[in-house]
């Protein structure tokens, strides 16, 4: 059963890859597509591609299904927790642009934590299997400290 990225991912619009959260507990699983409104597609109509290093974004909001949403759908969005991709490190891509048409699948596993600062092994493949990206993220999460 998968659960509604909705409430657990901070994206929203163009800006949001994942389209599903398949599974979410010692890692997450999710698809990713780009949104047809995207300004990273390369072209509005026809063949359209996007970079390689969008994949890094897909990880990170994958990574985002596995980290405390402080939002639930009666909470305003003033209360949602600050969630940053802070660094990559180690990545690998194996292609220079991806089909902007086409489905991602994402795997984000955690490898550490100290505080708000946690450590993932992402993966993120063609539909048809073929590896396109991998390496670490970074990501930070905190409350709010913008002066009101």
């Amino acid at each position: 059963m998968s659960v509604s990225p909705l409430v657990t991912l901070p994206q929203s619009g163009p800006a949001r890859l994942v389209s599903e959260i398949l599974q979410s507990g010692d890692e997450a699983l999710c698809k990713a597509q780009v949104p047809a409104a995207s300004p990273f597609r390369s072209c509005p109509r026809g063949p359209a591609f996007v970079p390689a290093t969008l994949a890094i974004e897909m990880a990170a909001q994958t990574a985002a299904a596995l980290e405390p949403a402080g939002q639930s759908p009666d909470q305003p969005n003033d209360s949602e927790p600050q969630r940053l991709l802070v660094g990559v490190r180690a990545v690998q891509l194996h292609a220079l642009r991806l089909d902007a048409d086409g489905e991602f699948l994402c795997r984000a596993t955690p490898t550490s934590q100290a505080g708000a600062l946690r450590i993932y092994r992402f993966e993120v493949s063609s539909s048809s299997g073929d590896l396109v990206a991998e390496g670490e993220l970074s990501t930070f999460v905190g409350e709010d400290s913008s002066p009101s």
